[in-house]
């Protein structure tokens, strides 16, 4: 038993949120970053930590986790980490020193989604989804993520 009492907690004065996670269908997507945090990793590096909110679409309001290796022990991790941040600096036409992650919020880009599933750390056999970004780039004409199968239908496969 946890004695909460010093929270000061009230379900009312909270906002319900749903589930929490969500992944969101693969496609292309227009989006702007409106959170970023630049965390430790488990060996001592740093990830910049970037949430996405999509713009525009079916999927408008949803968000997508980003995490790029800005500093870590593995020369190519890392320099795919900072090519990834250079993507995102060039999507958002970002010239010069980037002093401050807040320089990327809120200016649309686009970003590749990709479902990638993996086995339950918690669960033996149970089987997650997540979403991953294959790729960082200008914004586009209009968000082109395939419309949800109607119930019964198989989810059509994408071809890239």
């Amino acid at each position: 038993m946890a004695n909460l009492e010093p929270l000061g907690f009230n379900p009312a004065d909270v906002a319900d949120m749903g589930d929490g996670f969500k992944v969101v269908p693969p496609g292309t997507y227009n989006v702007v970053i409106v959170e970023s945090d630049v965390q430790a990793t488990a060996k001592g590096g740093k990830m910049l930590v970037l949430k996405y909110q999509i713009i525009d679409g079916q999927q408008v309001g949803d968000t997508v986790v980003d995490r790029l290796n800005i500093v870590n022990s593995s020369d190519t991790a890392q320099k795919i980490g900072l090519s990834q941040l250079k993507n995102i600096c060039d999507a958002i036409g970002h010239v010069g020193q980037l002093k401050d992650s807040a320089q990327l919020h809120g200016k649309p880009l686009a970003i590749k989604v990709v479902v990638e599933k993996f086995e339950s750390n918690k669960e033996a056999g149970k089987m997650l989804e997540s979403n991953k970004i294959e790729k960082r780039m200008p914004k586009q004409a209009a968000s082109v993520a395939p419309p949800p199968p109607a119930a019964g239908q198989p989810a059509a496969k994408m071809a890239w």
